[in-house]
């Protein structure tokens, strides 16, 4: 979906093979799986003035974080090619998906196999979003397939 709602960048990884990995990177960072985890504070601390005690109930915004402008040039822009495109859409230490990297290598077969196997892929349908909080995605994402 996000490469429909760019299609000058949905063109790209069609025009440049080699973009396969970095557009699956993109999506994730753009529209992540996961939008939030919970967790508990394992000490006091202070977070930018609000103080947090050990076992407090803390929510962690991973898609914010994969829109920090600290931490990404122009974050809001959908760019395949983006060269530092390391998100949060798996997590981070302790948490860490294990199955991200079966996920990010399962995507990238996927995504290698429409460019080399299809001409165009374009939207059939209207898109019906999974409606959940926590996990986003999609319940049906209608497509139509051009053969080479």
């Amino acid at each position: 979906m996000a490469l429909f709602d760019q299609p000058s960048e949905m063109c790209r990884p069609w025009a440049q093979s080699e973009l396969a990995a970095s557009a699956l990177a993109e999506i994730l960072l753009v529209d992540s799986p996961e939008q939030f985890l919970l967790g508990n504070a394992l000490a006091d601390l202070d977070v930018d003035g609000h103080g947090l005690r050990s076992g407090d109930v803390v929510m962690t915004l991973l898609a914010a974080a994969n829109r920090d402008p600290d931490r990404f040039a122009d974050p809001d822009r959908f760019d395949v090619g983006r060269p530092d495109n390391l998100h949060l859409a798996f997590a981070w230490g302790l948490h860490f998906c294990l199955g991200a990297r079966l996920a990010r290598m399962e995507g990238q077969v996927v995504f290698r196999g429409l460019v080399e196997r299809f001409s165009a892929v374009e939207p059939a349908g209207e898109p019906v979003r999974n409606p959940g909080l926590a996990i986003r995605g999609f319940e049906s994402l209608p497509v139509r397939l051009t053969p080479r």
